[in-house]
This record gives C-alpha cells, sequence and structure tokens, in this order.
C-alpha cells in the first residue's frame, strides 16, 4: 500500500513501475472483516497486516474508522508505523471528495497531529446509525440519535404498541434520522457502475439501472455476469458510501464520532 507519497512499503518492490501500461498486477481486496476484528481488538499491528499489500480504495471510510480508532488507544511508541497509513488513507480521502471524504481525512489529520476538531466528539457508533439509515422499508423507517450520548434506536423500538420495551426518544437530545431514499441508493449503482473497467460489463451495469426495476437488474448482473472480485467490490464501496453519508449527518448536527 502506498504511503502518503504514494511512495509503497520499503518491502515492495519496483517491479510494477517497469511494467507496460494496463499490465499492473491486480491485487486483491481489502479483507474489511479482518480490519474489523484488528480494530475491535485495538491491535495495531494486526491492522497494519489487513492493509498491506492490498487495495484499499473501495472502503477508505471503513479503513479510517478503525484507523482512528486504534490509534487512539495504541501506545506512543507503536502510533509511528501507524502515521504513514493513516496519512496515506488521509491523502486518499482528498482525493476522492465523496460525501464524508472530507471529514474523515480532517479527522485522519488531526489526529496525527494530536490537534482538536472543530466538531464534538460523541461515542456513536456508525454502523447502528448505518442500520437506522437503511430501514426504510419498515412501518416506521429510519431511527433516533442522541447527540449527547451518541445511542442509536430504530423508529420501529420507539412505538409502544410494537414492543414493551420502546425507547423514549422526547427531548431535544434526540434527533430523527431519515433513511436514505431511492434515489440516494441509485446513484451508489450509478457510481459503481461507472467504473467498472471491463467495457462489456460496465455496459451491461449502466443498461440494467436504466428505467423501472433497476435494483433488481443490478443484482442479476452482479450476481449472475461479475466476477467475485467485482461483486466484493460492489459490497466495499456500498458499506463505504453508507458510511460517508452516516458521517456527513453527523457533522450537520456538531458532532463527530468519536473512538
Amino acid at each position: 500500500m502506498p504511503d502518503q507519497d504514494d511512495r509503497r512499503w520499503a518491502e515492495d518492490s519496483d517491479e510494477d513501475a517497469g511494467r507496460p501500461a494496463g499490465q499492473v498486477e491486480r491485487k486483491p481486496l481489502v479483507d474489511i472483516r479482518a480490519v474489523r476484528i484488528a480494530a475491535h481488538a485495538n491491535d495495531g499491528a494486526a491492522l497494519l497486516a489487513a492493509l498491506t499489500d492490498v487495495e484499499i480504495d473501495s472502503a477508505l471510510q471503513q479503513i479510517g474508522t478503525a484507523l482512528v480508532q486504534v490509534y487512539a488507544s495504541t501506545s506512543a511508541e507503536d502510533r509511528p508505523r501507524l502515521k504513514p497509513v493513516m496519512l496515506s488513507v488521509r491523502n486518499r480521502l482528498a482525493m476522492r471528495r465523496g460525501e464524508g471524504d472530507e471529514l474523515l481525512a480532517e479527522d485522519l489529520l488531526a489526529v496525527t497531529n494530536g490537534a482538536e476538531s472543530a466538531l464534538r466528539g460523541v461515542p456513536v457508533n456508525l454502523d447502528d446509525l448505518d442500520v437506522a439509515m437503511s430501514t426504510g422499508g419498515f412501518d416506521e423507517p429510519g431511527g433516533y440519535l442522541n447527540t449527547e450520548t451518541g445511542e442509536v434506536v430504530p423508529a420501529f423500538l420507539t412505538n409502544e404498541e410494537e414492543t414493551d420495551d420502546a425507547t423514549d426518544v422526547e427531548g431535544p437530545e434526540w434527533i430523527y434520522v431519515e433513511p436514505d431514499d431511492s434515489r440516494t441508493q441509485w446513484r451508489d449503482m450509478e457510481a459503481f457502475a461507472e467504473t467498472v473497467t471491463d467495457p462489456a460489463l460496465r455496459d451491461h451495469f449502466l443498461r440494467a439501472i436504466t428505467g423501472k426495476g433497476a435494483f433488481r437488474r443490478f443484482k442479476d448482473v452482479l450476481h449472475q455476469d461479475a466476477d467475485e472480485q467485482t461483486r466484493a467490490r460492489w459490497f466495499l464501496e456500498r458499506d463505504d458510501a453508507k458510511l460517508g453519508r452516516a458521517r456527513e449527518l453527523l457533522a450537520r448536527h456538531g458532532i463527530r464520532p468519536a473512538p
């Protein structure tokens, strides 16, 4: 994986630099499960191993979130090993400029420099927030976020008629979280389709998302025509986009996810 100056790790060779255009070796996608396990364990060495010699650009939000969390609980002796990776991810986010990318890039830079963020840190679980933003098919879609504690509650769990243990979301600290609409989800498919490098497959995807039934046809192409790495890349990029939108939602209320 390149560092912040797009240089590769010291143990990497310069073989790719001498390859003719179009013959650069295709690296495997990052194993996001390994990244999550390392982050959950606050294991910097395991996180670095999971990010070495793999493609990471499809999962920058997920990786950046893990890096911030691990860095916050890593010893001062181990932090220098994480810093070049964090700066590399920060620069890639700044170039990609998707929703929430600039916010995470700022967080990564602030953490590595020991600076204070302009946003108030709240221990929000972004995965829980993503679930609330994805529950559009329920009778009571969306969810509620406590801007003081970071607690996220799906909307259907606040209805006393639906559950005996309904959560009280009254008070100024609670905000309603709207689910992503179908147009937003469609844009995720369009953005992915346009990055498919195989011309025939890209055309299949773009045709699939035109008109009524786009979501079903997109899934058909994904599972019937695409290879395993393309399918894996879609799920990484879809989840990354959702995580970025969750980060943007928090920023609109003056907060950021604290480790």
